[in-house]
């Protein structure tokens, strides 16, 4: 290596250092803790996530935190939960020092969903599930077979999308009724043996609720 670029190399070392130390002095730190607004209690493995892309699990104490996080005047940050609200918090992050922002979530109910057990094979599975009405119910099934033997397209339903090769099935059954109960017969496959997973998403308060989730063993 020749003077000249041992100088060139000197000088763009000097600057990298240059430019990470200026970073680091343009970054702040942003903690909280995710709670239970109910209980108080604190809530493990909540997702939080920060505008950017960034996202961690709390810990067990519901803690969370993110160093280095580049000076904004005003961003956000969301907290979410299986079976609570979501709630944003708006902050600005200041430059050298630890933004603290906490979240209350409140619990929501989630939707029961009961099914036929066994089914005869060939028979219906009957699903129903609660919600308010004017919901989106969606349906989510799994099964070990490489496709879904479960055929939906006769009974009119939305978008039905399954992953090739991986027992997978996506559909939109329709909305809750003024009821707030939908119901739904399913085509069961027509082997005896099948065993398949059912779960349903309904459409709350701008929030996606997951139900419980049934197994199913044709007869």
């Amino acid at each position: 290596m020749n003077p000249k670029q041992i100088v060139r190399l000197a000088s763009v070392t000097f600057a990298l250092l240059l430019s990470g130390g200026a970073f680091a002095q343009n970054t702040g730190t942003l903690a909280g803790r995710v709670l239970d607004a109910v209980s108080g209690q604190p809530i493990q493995a909540a997702l939080v996530s920060v505008a950017g892309g960034a996202f961690q699990h709390t810990d067990a104490a519901g803690d969370y935190s993110f160093a280095q996080q580049p000076w904004n005047p005003r961003t956000y940050v969301v907290a979410t939960a299986p079976g609570y609200r979501p709630e944003y918090r708006a902050y600005a992050m200041q430059v050298g020092q630890t933004t603290v922002r906490d979240f209350d979530l409140q619990p929501m109910a989630m939707p029961r969903l009961d099914v036929t057990t066994y089914p005869a094979a060939g028979g219906t599975v009957t699903l129903t599930v609660q919600g308010d009405p004017g919901s989106p119910v969606l349906l989510v099934l799994s099964n070990r077979a490489s496709v879904p033997p479960i055929d939906l397209t006769a009974l009119g339903v939305g978008h039905v999308w399954v992953a090739p090769g991986r027992g997978l099935l996506d559909a939109d059954l329709g909305v809750v009724p003024a009821t707030g109960v939908f119901t739904i017969d399913l085509p069961a496959p027509g082997a005896p043996g099948w065993v398949g997973h059912l779960q349903c998403i309904v459409l709350e308060g701008g929030a996606w609720r997951l139900s419980n989730g049934a197994a199913v063993e044709t007869r």
